[in-house]
């Protein structure tokens, strides 16, 4: 998603969650090494209307939180096989109650 995008979808999960209530979210980190944009028939490229996907610094998305009590947050960079080859994922996901 585009950060803007990211924004929007973020408030509204903060207006449709009760309080109490649990969201899991993850953002590509600005470690992930994929910088290729998505292909011309990509479903992201026309749903997201993006090239690629939006990374964020490690606490860049803390603002997206504020209403938030943070119950857990990781930095994950992963290795994965994939067909013939690996790749190297790196993202930061959050499990947050909303206040």
């Amino acid at each position: 998603m585009t950060k803007p995008d990211i924004a929007v979808a973020m408030r509204e999960i903060e207006r449709v969650l009760k309080p109490g209530g649990l969201c899991y979210v993850n953002f590509v980190s600005v470690d992930d090494p994929d910088d290729r944009p998505f292909c011309e028939t990509a479903p992201a490229r026309h749903l997201l209307k993006s090239e690629r996907f939006a990374k964020r610094e490690d606490n860049e998305a803390d603002a997206h939180l504020r209403r938030f009590e943070i119950v857990r947050k990781e930095k994950r960079l992963i290795d994965k096989a994939h067909g013939i080859g690996r790749f190297r994922q790196a993202y930061v996901e959050y499990i947050a109650r909303k206040r």
